[in-house]
């Protein structure tokens, strides 16, 4: 915090508009250069504001919500001015309309109250308790979102809100009757936000995708994952790829309310890719999640993806964290890194670095997206790699630090078990390729020469010496840089004296 002389206060702002003001005097004021400086006052003897200014709190809460993503006014500095006996922040103000400000316009579409609550929720997941949450703080930005403004009376927690702050919250929302009447037709504070999407739409938010094959001893636990966090605006789909064990009995036995959303589809053995596409052909939902029969979506994920994807209605691909847990119970958390803007960087992350993790349950992808670019049946194994691949490069990704599913590696899991080999993996990286940028290209020598590399360990696993050196020579033409890199030397080493 500086200190502002009084000679320098009076020039900052010498010729600003004053925008509000109360019994006490000026409270904001815009300077000539559009930038606002907000004025605070300390308004008891004895009060937190002595060690805690609220300018400063103002700048901190800006700073936190930034880091968090979400739109706020942008900070110049924080001032102490002794000679009127007030803090300030100055600061860039948040582009956009108030929501209190279009709803008097009579410019404010009844999906934007479904974006509201969306945005609250995703507010409420994150530990914000913004205690003067009305629709004159909400601003709707140029580009969709939503943002806060008037944000020193602001906490951030740790976790999420206990259920009494959010009823204050609620309640503070709903206390300018003309903003409830706004409200009132979509929302009971009781029940504040029970839902994804508008339960009357024809067209859910969100399809759950779960292909099967012979899981019916973990696909119990899986449809229960997510029919604990059912809302209305989503709807689950599960394919029965040919199942010989007794999947349609557990889908029999399963009590599903007629008023949810729930298909049940046998279709002959074609394999996981086959089963994936033919859920996405009968899916409806603008966004898709495509869950695997043995993995269980964790609590909270329906609602942290319908939050952030009314919030966030620009994003094509959402990417979130995931719990997996190994045979022995032994679980690790990881989430999603810093996401690159550049679609190059992008898959240069995920196919050659691996900084990018992606896995079934983990991700929500735009349907219409995921229609251009199917799972390639033809491919035995790693189908799901050209898929990830595309969305990464096309689509407009956003990631959330909120952990979506809990994977479980075991030894029957074709996606988890340790493969026997990569066969033919120039055709895998050849599907990769098909369909992605031409500026992107350049990746594909690296990415063949980690796919051979990979085939070369497993023929080492199977003592096929001569297999092994077929792949490894492959992997020094692809690029030479990964053939020779010293940590795929190691791996090769490990597989070669049978330590996988």
């Amino acid at each position: 915090m500086q200190t502002l002389s009084h000679d320098a206060y009076l020039a900052l702002r010498a010729n600003a508009t004053v925008l509000e003001r109360d019994l006490h005097g000026e409270k904001v004021l815009q300077l000539t250069d559009g930038s606002y400086l907000k004025l605070f006052r300390r308004k008891r003897l004895i009060s937190s504001a002595t060690w805690y200014p609220y300018a400063q709190r103002f700048a901190d809460n800006a700073l936190a919500l930034t880091r968090r993503g979400i739109p706020c006014p942008h900070m110049i500095a924080v001032y102490r001015i002794p000679g009127i006996a007030r803090d300030a922040a100055h600061y860039w103000p948040l582009a956009g309309q108030t929501l209190r400000q279009l709803v008097k316009a009579d410019q404010a579409p009844d999906a934007l109250r479904q974006h509201l609550f969306g945005f609250v929720e995703r507010l409420h997941a994150a530990g914000i308790y913004f205690r003067s949450l009305h629709l004159g703080n909400v601003v709707l930005t140029p580009d969709g979102r939503l943002g806060l403004i008037d944000i020193a009376d602001m906490r951030l927690q740790s976790r999420p809100l206990f259920n009494f702050q959010r009823r204050r919250n609620l309640r503070h929302l709903y206390r300018s009757p003309q903003d409830k009447q706004w409200l009132e037709p979509d929302a009971q504070p009781a029940g504040f936000p029970r839902h994804c999407s508008d339960p009357g739409t024809a067209t859910p938010l969100l399809s759950i995708v779960v292909p099967a094959y012979n899981y019916g001893h973990t696909l119990l636990r899986c449809l229960d994952s997510v029919l604990r966090q059912w809302q209305d605006g989503i709807e689950i789909i599960v394919v029965d790829d040919g199942s010989t064990d007794d999947t349609a009995t557990v889908i029999g036995s399963l009590t599903i309310p007629e008023d949810r959303r729930f298909q049940y589809v046998r279709q002959e053995n074609r394999g996981a890719a086959a089963a994936r596409n033919h859920g996405l052909t009968l899916s409806q939902g603008e966004y898709v999640m495509l869950l695997d029969a043995d993995d269980a979506l964790l609590p909270g994920a329906v609602s942290a993806i319908c939050s952030f994807l009314h919030s966030r209605s620009d994003v094509d691909l959402l990417i979130g964290g995931q719990v997996t847990v190994r045979g022995e119970g032994r679980e690790r958390v990881s989430g999603p890194d810093t996401i690159p803007a550049s679609a190059c960087r992008r898959l240069a992350d995920y196919l050659v670095r691996r900084r990018i993790s992606i896995s079934h349950g983990s991700f929500v992808a735009r349907r219409a997206l995921l229609m251009e670019r199917m799972y390639p049946e033809s491919l035995p194994k790693r189908e799901d790699i050209p898929v990830f691949a595309y969305l990464l490069a096309r689509a407009r990704v956003a990631s959330i630090d909120h952990p979506l599913v809990r994977i479980f590696k075991h030894a029957d899991s074709l996606r988890h078990r340790k493969f026997t080999g990569d066969q033919n993996p120039e055709n895998l990286v050849e599907e990769v390729f098909r369909a992605l940028p031409a500026d992107c290209l350049h990746l594909r020598p690296a990415y063949a020469g980690l796919r051979y590399q990979s085939a070369a360990r497993s023929a080492l696993r199977n003592r096929q010496w001569k297999d092994a050196r077929h792949y490894w020579l492959a992997s020094f033409c692809a690029d030479f840089r990964q053939a020779l890199h010293p940590a795929q030397l190691r791996k090769l080493l490990r597989a070669a004296v049978g330590n996988r």
